[in-house]
């Protein structure tokens, strides 16, 4: 299996087959799909609880990823949320990539947000994450430290900080 386009898909649930994850994905908005590989517990014959989703380029599966992680899979029972990951490790001796991780997030920012958002600024990251505050918990009632998280009118540019 090439690893070109390659994402990893995990706590899956064992009723969550190719098919079924096929279906979830389609209804998330994601047509551009290769193929799916749920991978088999070799003694059990059950699902393993990870998988793997192939996609035409490493570009549009890292959209996909960025798009629907921590998102609700659709149909799933009990509501599970798509953990997704990629390979990132195909890299040239002396070439770098970084990946940013962004804290006390407000609900509406997601990390397809800010992918986007350092990648135009900065060619090296290769993945962006968000940790999300308490209002992206239904029911749960914003406070008045959750109101003064930052949102995406308010970010500024960053300098690229190397250690």
């Amino acid at each position: 299996m090439s690893r070109e386009g390659a994402l990893w898909i995990g706590g899956l649930e064992p009723y969550m087959d190719e098919e079924f994850l096929l279906q979830a994905m389609r209804s998330s908005g994601e047509d551009n799909i290769l193929s799916i590989k749920v991978i088999k517990n070799k003694f059990t014959g059950g699902v393993a609880g990870y998988g793997f989703i192939n996609f035409p380029s490493d570009s549009i599966a890292l959209t996909a990823m960025h798009k629907l992680n921590g998102k609700m899979i659709p149909n799933s029972r009990p509501p599970a949320r798509y953990k997704l990951n990629h390979n990132s490790n195909r890299i040239l001796p002396g070439e770098k990539n970084y990946s940013i991780w962004v804290g006390d997030l407000s609900p509406e920012i997601d990390d397809l947000m800010l992918y986007k958002f350092f990648s135009a600024r900065f060619q090296t990251i290769i993945s962006a994450k968000g940790h999300f505050s308490n209002l992206s918990v239904p029911g749960r009632q914003p406070t008045e430290e959750s109101s003064r998280l930052p949102t995406p009118e308010s970010w500024r540019p960053l300098r690229q900080t190397r250690y």
